[in-house]
């Protein structure tokens, strides 16, 4: 068994007391939550890379607001007070970016992504009302497909107020997978403990506790078929002494119990 994330050894050492003590038979089941632990870092890792750069503080420290206007990747359009576009920057994104003839001296609404979500326009209101800054969430349809935006909005000088939209669909996936991560290592965790309690474990009867183990082991990955594998008496060959399908909820003890073979 490989080096587990440290987080897994940690929960191994509390309910095993060490990894001698962790049942051969868990091995596989081990090494599928440690792959869960790591993955949750990746998803982690990259959220956080996602929030480092915050287009609103870079616009409001550089004194050379249009040069880091042209280096931002997000949509930026400047509303007067009767909601008219008098400057506008396209964004990398090619669902953000229209002419700037299509934009400058229109009604800001007139432009498709900012239209698209009535929760703009209510930002929009709020800003007015109460000269505050905002940052809301939006989800716009280009080409049947939902993409997800962040919009900054803050009032500059004027009765003015600035937008900066943002696409985030990249970073609301990872959140997305972040989240299912969370959701698994908790199922797993709970797995664990679970099969560290179990009675099975120490009644002596090992066909029960690997009836018992396949079964935890199926439901808590989500895989159709669970089995354990042992080396015969002379370490020849690895043999399937217990194997169990989901769907049925049947037990065998070799594949050709199945009448199929493991995927």
């Amino acid at each position: 068994m490989s080096r587990q994330h440290s987080l897994l050894r940690r929960q191994l050492r509390k309910h095993f007391g060490g990894e001698k003590h962790i049942p051969p038979a868990l091995a596989m089941f081990i090494d599928a939550v440690d792959n869960t632990y790591r993955e949750f870092d990746t998803d982690h890792e990259m959220v956080e890379r996602s929030l480092d750069l915050s287009s609103t503080e870079l616009l409001q420290v550089n004194t050379s607001t249009r040069a880091v206007l042209d280096a931002l990747p997000d949509l930026y359009v400047l509303i007067d007070s009767n909601d008219i576009v008098i400057d506008y920057q396209a964004g990398d994104s090619q669902i953000m970016s229209q002419r700037v003839e299509e934009v400058i001296g229109k009604p800001f609404l007139n432009m498709p992504l900012l239209s698209a979500d009535d929760t703009l326009s209510q930002a929009m209101q709020d800003i007015r009302s109460n000269a505050r800054s905002l940052i809301i969430e939006f989800l716009y349809h280009w080409n049947d497909v939902p993409y997800s935006f962040e919009a900054r909005l803050f009032p500059v000088s004027g009765d003015r107020i600035a937008i900066l939209v943002r696409d985030i669909s990249d970073r609301k996936q990872a959140e997305n997978n972040l989240h299912a991560s969370e959701k698994r290592l908790r199922e797993h965790n709970n797995l664990i403990l679970s099969m560290a309690k179990s009675r099975h474990l120490t009644s002596g009867d090992i066909d029960v506790f690997f009836e018992k183990m396949t079964a935890t082991v199926a439901l808590g990955l989500h895989v159709q078929r669970a089995s354990v594998w042992l080396y015969n008496h002379d370490h020849s060959q690895l043999e399937c002494i217990k194997l169990y399908e989901q769907d049925t909820g049947q037990y065998g003890s070799s594949l050709n119990d199945m009448g199929n073979s493991v995927e």
